[in-house]
C-alpha cells in the first residue's frame, strides 16, 4: 500500500492479526503495507451496481470517475 511506498527504501515489517476469513492481506485494515488488488474501476462498478451515484457526495463520485479516467494514481498493485 501507500504506507509501504512512503517507507521506501527503508525495511518495513508488518505484524498482522486477522479475523478476516482467508486472511487476504490487502483487505485486513485496508492493507496499508501490502499491494492492493482493487482498482478505481472496481469501486465505480460497485457504485453503479447498487445505483449509489445520487446518494454519495459529489466529491466522492468525482474522485472515483477521475480515478477511472486515469487522472489519479492507483494504489500499488501486486504486479
Amino acid at each position: 500500500g501507500r504506507l509501504a511506498a512512503e517507507c521506501h527504501p527503508s525495511q518495513l515489517v508488518t505484524l498482522v492479526l486477522s479475523d478476516v476469513l482467508g486472511d487476504p492481506l490487502d483487505l485486513i485494515a485496508s492493507g496499508p503495507t501490502v499491494p492492493d488488488s482493487s482498482t478505481w474501476k472496481d469501486a465505480w462498478d460497485i457504485v453503479q451496481q447498487y445505483q449509489m451515484e445520487d446518494r454519495l457526495p459529489a466529491t466522492v463520485v468525482e474522485m472515483l470517475q477521475e480515478g477511472v479516467r486515469g487522472g489519479l494514481a492507483a494504489s500499488p498493485s501486486p504486479e
